[in-house]
């Protein structure tokens, strides 16, 4: 039994292939629980229509999916944002440097194929803070940027997100320190740590 209050922060750990991904994917709806069930407040998440039930996530995956389009329209996904607004969170996540040599209209490729892997996952987390979902889900988000990257998003949970509920799977202790409880995930089956000591 896992309760999840509302702007708690939540670090899921464990081993790779002991569930933390798959929990993720019941809790997003891309796995159907064939066993127990999960209620948001006190409504059983199958009732939610989909679309707005999905609307209430703002999710960075380890896999990252980018459309052969440009940086604009994959941080605002086609949405109406202003200029402002986009270049706010860019800056944020550290690609002012590279929108500043390229331009916002630059074409990333398909699935980002002419940016580096921190790159992308830069773009990702910029698409997330620019439509800032009540709920924040990170799978390793940071696992392929520097320690200067690291440094920015461990701020940004204490600033920005503060007051967001954020499930973040991490195998980086000082992701995992900033976090109000840590879950370990062993096999599937979930035990509660606490805080994570420095």
């Amino acid at each position: 039994h896992l309760k999840i209050r509302e702007g708690e922060k939540l670090a899921l750990i464990g081993r790779n292939g002991s569930g933390k991904t798959t929990l993720v994917k019941l809790l997003l709806r891309f796995y159907k629980s064939q066993d127990g069930s999960i209620f948001l407040s006190d409504r059983e998440i199958e009732e939610i229509p989909l679309k707005e039930y999905r609307g209430l996530f703002s999710v960075v995956s380890q896999e990252i999916y980018l459309f052969n389009d440009t940086i604009r329209n994959n941080v605002c996904m086609y949405r109406d944002f202003s200029e402002d607004a986009i270049r706010a969170v860019l800056d944020e996540v550290g690609l002012s440097e590279m929108v500043s040599e390229r331009g916002m209209d630059f074409l990333v490729g398909i699935n980002g194929a002419l940016l580096s892997g921190g790159q992308k996952q830069k773009v990702a987390l910029a698409r997330a803070l620019l439509h800032d979902r009540p709920v924040f889900i990170f799978d390793e988000a940071t696992s392929n940027t520097d320690i200067d990257f690291e440094l920015r998003f461990r701020r940004m949970l204490n600033s920005r997100l503060a007051r967001k509920t954020i499930i973040m799977i991490t195998h980086n202790r000082r992701i995992a320190q900033t976090a109000d409880r840590v879950l370990q995930v062993s096999d599937g089956v979930l035990a509660d740590l606490g805080r994570c000591s420095e």
